[in-house]
């Protein structure tokens, strides 16, 4: 994987990383948006994705997260 700059959205080549996780999606309806579920999700999917380990977040991947996404990541 690759680091994404927040600000630019921009891709930053010469930053490759090995990954264990990658994060696709994660939707919230608009009606539970700001009460934690995303950032609960998140911690289940980093703390259970390999059983007996707990993984780091640099060890996560975002693919091409939207503006949202990367406010989400941003503060998870």
């Amino acid at each position: 994987g690759y680091f994404m700059s927040v600000d630019t959205g921009r891709v930053l080549p010469q930053s490759e990383e090995r990954l264990i996780m990658g994060i696709s999606r994660i939707y919230t309806v608009h009606s539970a948006r700001r009460t934690g579920v995303a950032q609960a999700v998140l911690e289940a999917a980093r703390r259970n994705f390999v059983y007996g380990l707990e993984l780091g977040k640099d060890c996560i991947g975002w693919s091409q997260p939207s503006e949202s996404g990367c406010r989400v990541a941003t503060r998870w």
